[in-house]
């Protein structure tokens, strides 16, 4: 694992350590501290290319999120399904009466994204806002709302699964019914 969610600490280190190590360099004129200098340049671009091609557990959960949003937006029930655990029947079926009776409309927008990884890396609640329109397929109401979840997610082989789903209310964080008006 990663020291960091983020390369900008290892790069600001590096370029710092070079600095001092230039400064050395200038003011006794030897060689060694020049070629230090240019090291922790060169470190610095290495943790930049390294943090690229890294992607931590937290990152593969917001992946995760905007893929299960996204298949939700497009109606792809099988995709959705997916993400679900098969240990999570109740889930799966109000995730499946959800998507039988409401569409999401294009401008949802996933916001305030936060992970929380628990039990060795094992399992995860991450909470996120879902803004946007969504349709009631039975009446065509559209109605466009704030919403607030908390999925709790569990690692099954290479992939992390919902075991759990949680409405919050937008503004106090407390647990609301998922089918509640906005």
């Amino acid at each position: 694992m990663w020291i960091s969610e983020t390369p900008w600490p290892a790069i600001v280190a590096c370029v710092l350590a070079a600095a001092v190590l230039f400064t050395v360099w200038y003011a006794r004129a030897q060689i060694g501290f020049l070629l230090g200098s240019v090291a922790c340049l060169a470190l610095a671009g290495a943790a930049y290319v390294v943090e690229g091609q890294l992607v931590t557990e937290s990152e593969r959960l917001e992946i995760a999120i905007e893929e299960t949003v996204l298949s939700v937006k497009a109606g792809d029930k099988a995709a959705v399904l997916d993400r679900i655990s098969v240990k999570a029947p109740d889930v799966r079926g109000w995730f499946a009466a959800a998507m039988d009776r409401f569409e999401v409309l294009d401008e949802v927008r996933v916001k305030q994204v936060s992970v929380e990884l628990k039990v060795q890396n094992s399992r995860a609640v991450t909470s996120f806002r879902a803004n946007g329109p969504i349709r009631d397929k039975h009446s065509g109401a559209v109605g466009r709302g704030a919403t607030r979840w908390e999925f709790t997610w569990q690692r099954e082989a290479d992939d992390w699964r919902i075991i759990r789903v949680t409405r919050l209310d937008p503004f106090t964080g407390e647990e609301i019914d998922r089918f509640a008006p906005q």
